[in-house]
């Protein structure tokens, strides 16, 4: 549904490639537009996952407070912006999932019980 409403709202998202009744997107587009969206532009790479704030919370098992005060307010983890405004107030956190393994990969463990 993301790429839906990017590629109808936001003017700068790659255009897609209609194949049959499919569409489709260039890898290396899509990339440099995430580049363009992300508070780190060197940190994501070709094959990098791109996961929601609401799934990063569902792992770690925190709250969106917790978010804000040990990842967002000191910027620990490269943020991506996918809201269709990028400039708006409304800014929808999205982060590169090998960052958030490695960062709270202890974390994640003891919240599925792994750890204990």
């Amino acid at each position: 549904m993301t790429i839906k409403r990017l590629s109808d709202k936001d003017r700068t998202f790659p255009k897609a490639i209609k194949i049959g009744r499919e569409k489709y997107f260039s890898a290396v587009e899509l990339n440099s537009w995430l580049q363009s969206r992300a508070t780190n532009k060197s940190a994501i790479r070709q094959d990098d996952k791109i996961i929601s704030g609401a799934r990063f919370l569902e792992l770690t098992g925190r709250s969106k407070g917790w978010l804000w005060l040990n990842v967002i307010k000191p910027k620990t983890l490269t943020r991506i912006n996918l809201s269709p405004d990028p400039k708006s107030n409304k800014l929808i956190n999205y982060f590169i999932e090998r960052e958030v393994y490695a960062l709270y990969g202890d974390l994640i463990e003891v919240s599925n019980g792994e750890g204990a």
